[in-house]
């Protein structure tokens, strides 16, 4: 999908965490345990890259429940709406408006049928589970672990 005409722009990719497919355009971490130390700082540093995005995200979708569910709609349109939420949330943050933790605790409370689903509860293809995350290409993921082994970056201890 993020390889379609509507997709991302080339020359950019989505870093994804481990239940997503490597490919040309989502960066995942490296599959296992007892890496290496290039791969293993490979995966320190795309985690951490993710971390501050994800804490946002968070934010974002339990303030606007337009996201509480799939949206259903073309990567280019479903962009346009996680950008508006994004322009809100930060006209909202910035205005010092209630906390998200708060203002969802009274969305939930006022009423309706929709429930939040975590994505820890939600379950996964059986395909997924069982494919060889070793095997995936990735030659973006290859590229970066290969220039940080030449920078001598490692995790931190």
């Amino acid at each position: 999908m993020l390889a379609a005409a509507d997709g991302l722009l080339r020359g950019y990719w989505a870093a994804g965490d481990d239940a997503y497919i490597a490919g040309l355009r989502v960066l995942t971490p490296w599959p296992g345990h007892n890496l290496p130390w290039e791969k293993d700082s490979f995966n320190y540093y795309h985690s951490s890259s993710r971390t501050f995005v994800e804490q946002v995200f968070g934010q974002i979708v339990g303030r606007w429940g337009v996201l509480w569910r799939p949206i259903r709609f073309s990567v280019s349109c479903a962009a346009l709406i996680v950008r508006v939420c994004a322009r809100l949330h930060k006209f909202l943050v910035e205005r010092s408006s209630p906390r998200v933790d708060e203002s969802l605790w009274v969305d939930c409370v006022g009423g309706g049928s929709s429930a939040l689903i975590m994505q820890d509860q939600c379950d996964l293809d059986d395909r997924l589970r069982q494919r060889r995350r070793d095997r995936e290409p990735c030659p973006l993921r290859v590229a970066l672990t290969r220039r940080l082994k030449q920078l001598q970056c490692r995790r931190p201890a």
